[in-house]
């Protein structure tokens, strides 16, 4: 039953547009890093930092991850950096997942704290959806990644899942920390940098492991077709959840207060009111 697809492994990158993609997420990682070292001086924050640590992290995962979904980045591809289980993943994606998770996640964190309405958080996944969307598209059109095997919700070499998932992975990571940095704060807080990647894996797993099943085995055309539809709905479903969460609604009500004229009573760090 399970067989997993054959690997492209005779695929060659386009060197240029590899180089490309390269330089864009290191000029934008070191963009993020700037901004968050001038916040973290500016006003002592130090969770960009964290999520820009935690980002990086998230690139041991990629392996695992490239396994299950049947990705591949090609072998010429420059500056592969670490290899595991017969997969090596390039320097982009540590850098690229770091300046993410220190961006779209901390945005989609500070939206939620600050009790944005829920339509302007359902147009942050579409707007990451889309950026990520195109920006992956691009890098399949030249060969500098693939996604391969019995996949029939395959839209421009992407899977209508991924799509999703990706837009939505800011929100869900927006909401853990939102969930657990009261919890964590001073020294504490820099246990939010491995709880990233481990969210991140959770959230992949969770939402699209019936997929993830389907492409390590023997499933027919028809049967990969609705599971492609099942995992996209669930991966929709996941932020869907977060943004309507209780946390979320209590932070949405604390705004309203505010905004509205109201009195609001916020609970600080020591139980105290404010």
């Amino acid at each position: 039953m399970f067989h997993h697809p054959l690997v492209p492994a005779e695929m060659v990158a386009d060197r240029t547009a590899s180089l490309i993609f390269l330089g864009f997420t290191a000029i934008s990682f070191v963009g993020v890093l700037i901004w968050a070292a001038t916040n973290f001086i500016r006003t002592r924050e130090t969770l960009p930092l964290i999520l820009l640590v935690g980002g990086g992290l998230c690139g041991f995962l990629e392996p695992f991850g490239d396994i299950l979904g049947a990705t591949f980045y090609p072998l010429n591809t420059p500056l592969l950096v670490f290899e595991a289980f017969g997969r090596h993943i390039p320097l982009y994606v540590f850098v690229g997942e770091s300046m993410f998770f220190a961006s779209a996640v901390y945005i989609a964190y500070k939206f939620l704290r600050d009790g944005m309405p829920a339509p302007k958080l359902l147009a942050i996944i579409a707007a990451f959806s889309a950026f990520d969307a195109a920006m992956e598209m691009t890098c399949i059109h030249f060969h500098v990644m693939t996604y391969y095997g019995n996949n029939p919700v395959l839209i421009l070499g992407l899977p209508l899942y991924s799509i999703v998932q990706n837009g939505a992975l800011a929100v869900v990571g927006g909401w853990i920390i939102l969930v657990l940095e009261p919890k964590l704060r001073g020294g504490r807080a820099w246990w939010l940098a491995p709880v990233v990647p481990i969210g991140f894996g959770l959230q992949a797993f969770v939402t699209t492991w019936p997929m993830y099943l389907g492409l390590n085995s023997d499933f027919s055309r028809s049967t990969m077709l609705w599971l492609g539809l099942l995992v996209t709905a669930l991966n929709l479903a996941l932020p869907l959840w977060c943004i309507y969460s209780p946390a979320a609604r209590h932070y949405r009500r604390l705004a309203s207060e505010v905004f509205g004229g109201g009195t609001c009573r916020v609970l600080v760090a020591d139980g105290s009111a404010s």
